[in-house]
């Protein structure tokens, strides 16, 4: 798979990858091909940079995401924290 365009595997019960978005629908045609059962699919955005915040900056920071995501119309929340 990595010479598909595939990031990282990792191997458990189940078989967990990640790769860019740009090659998605190859890699689940791939997959398909050779009659196996794609059991989840998701994107997950992961930043290029990150910034480190102070003690009070990060509780305000913390506060702040757990009222984004008790949202109900929230499903996903990413950060660029480290």
């Amino acid at each position: 798979m990595i010479s598909h365009g595939a990031e990282e595997i990792n191997r458990d019960e189940a078989i967990y990858m990640r790769h860019r978005l740009k090659i998605f629908g190859r890699m689940q045609k791939h997959w398909k091909t050779r009659s196996c059962t794609i059991l989840h699919a998701e994107l997950t955005r992961e930043p290029t940079t990150t910034m480190q915040l102070n003690d009070e900056q990060e509780a305000e920071f913390n506060a702040l995401l757990e009222l984004i995501e008790d949202d109900d119309d929230v499903t996903n929340v990413f950060t660029t924290l480290a």
